[in-house]
């Protein structure tokens, strides 16, 4: 290729970019939340009530209608903790990837953006709530043949004097089959690999633990209608769905400093959810072996599902009865839940209130800013 060829080339390529959209946008995500644990009498759970403010802000900068990049902060408050202005500030510096089929993070990003299926006994409500980023990487891949895939790294923790280096590598995947009524045939599953490594003051002390929860199931579309009301507003109303799975739940673990070898429990857990219009009832049992075998050596440092998978009495039932409704054309959402659960020595509840207030403004658009 000539020069002048090339000089050309790259001409055309500089306006080509130079006229797509970019917007420079405003965010903010603020969410206050009761959660009341009344778990006294429980072999592996104790009682607590978290009480929080949790705000996230960002600004955006979008280009070429498929990146943005974000960047913001994090910040929590745990009511009555006076110790502090903030029990927790978190910085957010991610880029983000979208199109229809693949979407992509990179950086400090928030764990909503995760859209993979995951049973209690990965993730349990204290994670979600006091860390709510991830750290590392997400990749995620759908097609119109009802194939969705996710895989995420997550590293929680650097080698470092005061802390032990940590990464979990975790995805999920499911394949549906449509059938007659919109209703659906599914299988897939999810897996969890956690590397707990040493710190400067630990040396010779590895665990990995991981989790698989492959599973099948049932399920009506999720539909959601808009529905205009008196005042002029709108709200997504949501008609009668149901959902229903079984999955196998296997914890292979092996702490290296020790000669015990690798430990492996097991079980089977049985999921019964269905929603009408914003109400909400959802049922897990599991029966099985104690999930968490090195609980009483490493705690919650190195598991990260709820502690009623590692009861010693080979049974745990939730049940939650929830409600949620959205005002103000979506930017206030009200969330109530009463949770029971019993792991055979009792029945202990848990009771939510949440109330989430999300806006956003885009402040400059380039693209409409030419017309």
């Amino acid at each position: 290729m000539k020069s002048r060829h090339l000089i050309t080339l790259l001409a055309v390529l500089h306006v080509a970019i130079g006229v797509q959209a970019q917007r420079i946008g405003w965010e903010a995500d603020f969410k206050t939340r009761f959660d009341n644990r009344e778990f006294t009498g429980s072999s592996c759970n104790e009682s607590q009530t978290v009480f929080l403010a949790d705000l996230t802000t960002a600004v955006t900068y979008s280009w070429m209608d498929r990146n943005t990049f974000r960047f913001g902060i994090n910040l929590q408050k745990d009511f009555g903790d006076n110790r502090s202005f903030f029990s927790e500030v978190r910085p957010l510096a991610a880029y983000a990837y979208r199109t229809e089929r693949l979407e992509a993070d990179a950086g400090i990003f928030s764990r909503d953006e995760l859209q993979g299926d995951y049973s209690h006994a990965f993730f349990n409500d204290s994670l979600r709530v006091y860390d709510p980023t991830i750290q590392g990487m997400a990749l995620r891949y759908r097609d119109r043949k009802g194939l969705q895939a996710e895989m995420a790294i997550n590293w929680e923790g650097m080698y470092s004097e005061y802390s032990r280096e940590k990464f979990r590598l975790f995805g999920a995947i499911r394949k549906e089959w449509n059938t007659a009524a919109d209703k659906r045939w599914y299988v897939g599953g999810a897996l969890s690999m956690f590397h707990f490594a040493n710190s400067m003051l630990t040396q010779g002390n590895v665990v990995d633990n991981m989790l698989v929860n492959p599973h099948v199931g049932f399920a009506s579309k999720r539909a959601e209608l808009l529905r205009r009301n008196a005042d002029g507003s709108t709200a997504l109303e949501r008609p009668f769905w149901y959902d229903f799975r079984a999955g196998f739940l296997w914890a292979p673990q092996r702490d290296r400093i020790t000669d015990e070898g690798w430990k492996a429990p097991m079980g089977g857990e049985l999921r019964i959810r269905f929603g009408w219009k914003g109400l909400e009832f959802e049922n897990n049992l599991y029966a099985g072996e104690n999930l968490m075998p090195l609980f009483g050596r490493y705690g919650s440092e190195l598991y990260a599902g709820e502690r009623w998978y590692g009861t010693p009495n080979h049974f745990y039932n939730r049940t939650r009865l929830g409600y949620e409704r959205t005002f103000c054309d979506g930017t206030v959402a009200v969330k109530a839940a009463m949770i029971f659960h019993a792991e055979g020595t009792g029945l202990y509840t848990q009771q939510i209130l949440q109330v989430s207030v999300r806006l956003g403004q885009t402040l400059y658009d380039r693209k409409n800013h030419m017309r």
